[in-house]
């Protein structure tokens, strides 16, 4: 055999084996992709469902998931879903420990970094949690939630203008929300803009899934219309920022915290 056709022959080999180890590459990363997936899909939450649960279903569905995760203190399924019920019963502290800790262990992992954030959030830490999501932020596939909670950060950062986009973003992805389409009304209101608020709390109002913090916004909302009505040569000619102010007024009278005007869910 000449010389030539060994190095073809050794080349055509080594291209061969290169080949299939990429290939298999290929599916072990798919395999592992997947198995991710499904897990999350299968064993996180709806917040939308957890909403409705009472305090007393909450610890005891809760206290399963937290046996699950002091059993894997590295299962990112069993943290993020305890997580979920230390949230849900306003343990935010709690939440972000185990978030903090899983994230350490995961740190690429979008599911994990969007209840980080979650919780960050929720207690208060609304910098730190903009951050948080905008690594888990997918390049590939945009995630209607992380969106809508980004819209939540930067509303209280006072960004309204990347709030409404972050809103608009993920009501494309999901139309018709009633907690994007809550959140974004709240955005206009607190932006001054009175009537736009009203025209989109109007359609969370009418959802089907409106919860009972979508429909406290809309009666803020609609006191404050109201007082216009009364009141012609009033509202109408506030400036937006006082007319902000007067939807924050009204919002403090009647036990409405700042931060409860928004569905974190």
């Amino acid at each position: 055999m000449h010389h030539n056709q060994i190095t073809v022959i050794f080349t055509s080999l080594k291209c061969v084996k290169a080949f299939f180890s990429f290939l298999l590459f290929t599916i072990i990363l798919s395999g592992c992709s997947s198995i991710t997936n499904n897990l999350t899909k299968a064993s996180f939450a709806d917040d939308y469902n957890l909403a409705y649960l009472s305090p007393d279903v909450l610890r005891e569905e809760g206290g399963k998931w937290e046996q699950k995760y002091r059993n894997d203190p590295e299962n990112p399924v069993a943290a993020v879903a305890y997580s979920q019920y230390l949230r849900h019963l306003d343990e935010s502290a709690d939440a972000i420990k185990v978030m903090r800790l899983i994230t350490l262990k995961h740190p690429q992992n979008s599911d994990v970094l969007k209840e980080y954030g979650k919780t960050l959030l929720k207690n208060g830490q609304f910098e730190t949690a903009l951050n948080i999501f905008e690594r888990g932020r997918s390049p590939v596939k945009a995630d209607w939630d992380l969106l809508n909670n980004m819209g939540i950060a930067y509303d209280h950062l006072g960004n309204s203008e990347m709030a409404l986009q972050s809103y608009e973003q993920a009501l494309e992805l999901r139309p018709a929300e009633p907690r994007i389409l809550a959140n974004m009304g709240m955005s206009y209101a607190l932006s001054g803009d009175i009537h736009r608020a009203n025209d989109l709390l109007s359609q969370a109002n009418a959802h089907p899934k409106a919860t009972a913090k979508i429909r406290e916004n809309y009666a803020v909302v609609q006191n404050i219309l109201t007082k216009v009505a009364a009141n012609p040569n009033g509202l109408p000619t506030l400036s937006p920022e006082q007319t902000a102010s007067a939807v924050l007024s009204f919002a403090e009278k009647n036990g409405y915290g700042f931060i409860k005007h928004f569905h974190f869910e």
